[in-house]
């Protein structure tokens, strides 16, 4: 039985939950104790499933208010993933698809982990940012070691690749939040942080998105909606178009240029193998699986069954395929590709801040399995919506 003293702390716990406002209950009730528990612990399950989790609540909240629920006043966003979402499901009914449980449950949830927080309308504030940027400074300093129940251990900046990566993702999106609200203290901590952890992906992707910044401030009229819509489509597909050419183009210039004989594996880590593997797969597609994919996670699979030995020299990851557009358009064929890239495209060129935000990830994709990596899309939501609400830093600073 609970003392008189547990149940005054539930009963007020569960009224200030209940009495929260949606901005609210989805950062500080949610992002912050999924994001605290995935760098702190590594448990990543409530992050992949906290966008569902927020819909459901929030659905329930629209019921009891009374009020329609957006989509189902077919709201594009949600349309486009249901679909999203069957054409790759289909794609199991043909025989040469290959299942495997994992990456399909895995990359089932990463499509409309995108795009569902968008179908509702939010009104976040700076205060918001900053919880989650400091909840997340906390749980990685003080990483507890969960491996053995008896003894806790606190390590000050742990390093492990992969959460490097993430941090790297996560503090890449704050540095953009603060360089356009202009905030020099939490630039400078945001800048140590990513000295510490981060991957050099991560400044390829800050480099364009800052220009563009820069940019907007400086030549705000020439930064339209349309302009900015335009900007994103094209570096979506440039990229594409890029990934297709990338590693003839490197063998071009070092055997014909430079006149050297270094090999083109080694110097891009061994992603000349994949890349070579996964252009294979998609030029020797069919029409059905080259316009609908071939189902979420399938790349992975593939690459996972015929990777050949002598891979692992130069490229030990198992089943990664490090360049996000090509798994786009395997998994999810043409179609599903280009209604993601336009999507996307849509969505963020709304304000500024998310065509920089935006920008930032479309360089990712194309150098790292940033895909996968959905949940630091929460991050970025958030801070877009702060755009939305706030136009302009002044804006900002007022409310």
């Amino acid at each position: 039985m609970y003392s008189p003293l547990q149940k005054r702390f539930w009963t007020e716990f569960l009224h200030k939950a209940r009495t929260a406002s949606n901005e609210d209950l989805l950062v500080y009730w949610l992002l912050c104790p999924s994001f605290f528990l995935y760098v702190a612990f590594h448990r990543l399950p409530l992050l992949y499933a906290a966008p569902y989790i927020y819909v459901l609540v929030r659905s329930w909240r629209e019921i009891k208010l009374g009020n329609h629920l957006p989509f189902v006043k077919s709201n594009p966003f949600f349309l486009l993933v249901m679909v999203l979402i069957f054409l790759g499901l289909l794609s199991f009914l043909f025989k040469d698809s290959y299942f495997l449980a994992k990456p399909m449950v895995r990359d089932l949830l990463i499509i409309p982990g995108y795009l569902l927080p968008f179908v509702f309308h939010h009104s976040f504030l700076d205060k918001h940012v900053k919880a989650m940027f400091y909840t997340l400074i906390v749980a990685y300093i003080f990483w507890i070691d969960y491996r053995e129940f008896d003894r806790f251990f606190i390590t000050f900046f742990s390093a492990r690749s992969t959460t490097e990566f993430d941090m790297g993702l996560f503090f890449g999106l704050f540095l953009l939040y603060f360089f356009w609200q202009k905030d020099w203290k939490h630039i400078l901590i945001n800048i140590f942080i990513l000295l510490l952890v981060s991957k050099r992906a991560i400044y390829l992707g800050l480099l364009p998105a800052g220009v563009w910044l820069l940019y907007h401030y400086f030549l705000p009229r020439f930064a339209t909606e349309k302009i900015r819509f335009g900007l994103l489509l094209f570096v979506f597909l440039s990229l594409t178009v890029f990934s297709f050419v990338v590693v003839d183009l490197l063998d071009w210039y070092f055997h014909t240029v430079k006149g050297t004989d270094k090999r083109i594996d080694f110097l891009m880590n061994g992603r000349a193998f994949s890349l070579n593997f996964i252009l294979f797969k998609i030029q020797n597609s069919d029409l059905w699986h080259g316009l609908f994919g071939h189902g979420p996670g399938q790349l992975d699979v593939q690459i996972s069954l015929f990777r050949p030995v002598h891979w692992a020299k130069y490229y030990p990851e198992p089943s990664n395929p490090h360049n996000d557009y090509l798994k786009l358009m395997y998994d999810y064929g043409a179609l599903g590709f280009l209604a993601f890239g336009y999507l996307m495209s849509r969505i963020y060129s709304r304000n500024p801040l998310g065509t920089a935000l935006f920008l930032f990830t479309l360089i990712l994709f194309f150098f790292d399995n940033s895909l996968i990596h959905s949940y630091y899309n929460l991050i970025s939501f958030v801070i877009f919506y702060v755009g939305v609400t706030h136009p302009n830093e002044k804006a900002l600073h007022q409310s």
